[in-house]
């Protein structure tokens, strides 16, 4: 549950956690796993609207308000550690290194390649007329 509370969390332009999809994803898992409410892959396509409506309602307050409230508790507490712990990692020397690592994986150095693209007339002429803006 967890986990996927933080997969549907990040934001797309950022690649850091939206604290407000942390609590929106939060509230619709713990909707999913502790109602027998069925919801259809329609509904499901927009957790943003989904959640409003289950907001709205007062479904939502009714279902978490069912919940244990040490179960609740572990759950968004053990919920914002995590996304924290990542966070951190990321911004960690050993995190930048692993995201520059895989960075660099996926460029194509091989030597025999490059020396077939050198080859190439249009790829050498772009090259020389970049080296000369260069200076």
């Amino acid at each position: 549950m967890i986990t996927r509370v933080l997969n549907n969390s990040v934001d797309e332009n950022t690649g850091y956690y939206n604290l407000l999809k942390l609590d929106m994803n939060l509230g619709l898992e713990i909707v999913y796993a502790y109602s027998n409410i069925s919801f259809t892959e329609k509904q499901k396509e927009d957790p943003m609207k989904l959640y409003d409506m289950l907001n709205a309602s007062k479904v939502l307050n009714l279902i978490i308000g069912l919940v244990p409230d040490g179960e609740f508790y572990y759950l968004n507490k053990t919920t914002h550690e995590m996304a924290n712990n990542i966070v951190s990692y990321r911004n960690s020397a050993m995190g930048i290194m692993e995201a520059i690592s895989a960075d660099y994986s996926n460029l194509d150095l091989d030597a025999t390649d490059i020396q077939k693209k050198l080859n190439d007339p249009d790829n050498m002429a772009l090259l020389k007329d970049v080296l000369t803006k260069l200076g």
